[in-house]
């Protein structure tokens, strides 16, 4: 049962990593043209999923700041949120258990932000359907970016 999120240390980004979803890892990479093992390490903070009763790491996430003043203007106190998650197989074996607790964890991600969102490979059907599910909305159009299709996302705080 997956209970658990705490701050993800290099282990736990190695181990996802090395078990990643096929999905998760394509996009990814389409997504940056670089593995996940790449940016992970450098450029995300990261919160594990974790099932407490063993203490592994089913899956990462996490929320990463965008220059909101850039974007906005100074007149939003709080930051857009990227938001991302990737997982291992092992994580569809809890999806119940993910259910129950993912909204409250984006509700604690999200403190600090106005608006969370991100983009998502089209061809991902499981992390679509689980941002649907999670209340995200989708722009209608679809972006390219590096030839694939994928879909933007939001969730106004």
């Amino acid at each position: 049962m997956i209970e658990a999120l705490r701050r993800a240390t290099p282990e736990d980004i190695h181990h996802v990593c090395r078990h990643m979803r096929d999905d998760d890892r394509m996009e990814w990479y389409f997504a940056s043209g670089r593995a996940p093992e790449e940016i992970l390490h450098d450029k995300f903070p990261a919160m594990a999923m974790v099932i407490p009763a063993t203490g592994e790491v089913v899956g990462l996430c996490g929320v990463t700041p965008l220059d909101h003043r850039r974007l906005h203007g100074p007149r939003f106190p709080r930051a857009y949120g990227n938001i991302w998650m990737c997982g291992t197989d092992v994580l569809e074996d809890h999806s119940i258990t993910l259910v129950r607790y993912a909204r409250k964890w984006v509700e604690e991600l999200s403190l600090s932000y106005y608006c969370l969102g991100n983009v998502v490979w089209a061809g991902n059907k499981t992390h679509v359907r689980w941002l649907r599910f999670m209340g995200f909305k989708f722009d209608s159009t679809p972006l390219r970016v590096n030839d694939q299709e994928f879909l933007s996302f939001r969730m106004d705080l």
